[in-house]
């Protein structure tokens, strides 16, 4: 709205980095490239798994194991799934690769785009890959989720799941952060 352009939202809550790059690359791949293409990364750890049961894919994280909304079947999948995963630091870094390639599709391509983290997603352990033209905040590890200090500093680990996202207000804030950059960089 800040920028006046039309919009199309592909995100899903809770998406994996891998399904974000896979969907990035399934869009791009069938639609016009004359675009300006915004990607938030989420946390490294997430993960997107099919459920044979619901036919439809869960996007989880390991604290996904105990929610409420899911069946005790999901919830052991979930808990096997992490049981298996490599060390946090390796999967970390496997995850940087998500990010890395299609980083590099996008500036292949031509395709005018910016990433950034809404989650942790270590994009800055390998700062010296990325341009801060192209990757907004990169030098800054506080990313959209950290930067909301009342909601940070709040005991929000402690309540249901999708209470743990910063209000609306926030969101407005962030955008405005985000447009600014777009502006000062000329990306439009």
């Amino acid at each position: 709205d800040q920028l006046e352009l039309p919009c199309e939202n592909y995100s899903i809550a809770g998406a994996s980095n891998s399904y974000i790059a896979t969907e990035c690359y399934k869009y791009l791949d069938q639609n016009d490239t004359n675009l300006f293409v915004l990607v938030s990364w989420g946390a490294a750890n997430r993960a997107t798994v099919y459920d044979h049961d619901t036919e439809d894919f869960l996007h989880i994280n390991e604290y996904d194991a105990d929610a409420d909304y899911l069946s005790q079947k999901q919830k052991t999948m979930i808990k096997g799934y992490y049981q298996y995963q490599y060390p946090a630091k390796e999967e970390e870094w496997k995850i940087l690769g998500n990010i890395i390639g299609l980083y590099n599709y996008l500036k292949n391509k031509k395709i005018n785009f910016l990433m950034m983290d809404s989650t942790q997603a270590f994009a800055h352990w390998h700062q010296q890959y990325f341009t801060p033209y192209n990757y907004f905040q990169l030098d800054n590890p506080t990313t959209y989720w950290h930067q909301y200090e009342q909601w940070k500093q709040s005991s929000i680990y402690n309540t249901a799941r999708w209470s743990k996202h910063a209000p609306e207000q926030w969101h407005e804030i962030w955008a405005h952060k985000v447009v600014q950059h777009i502006s000062e960089q000329q990306m439009l």
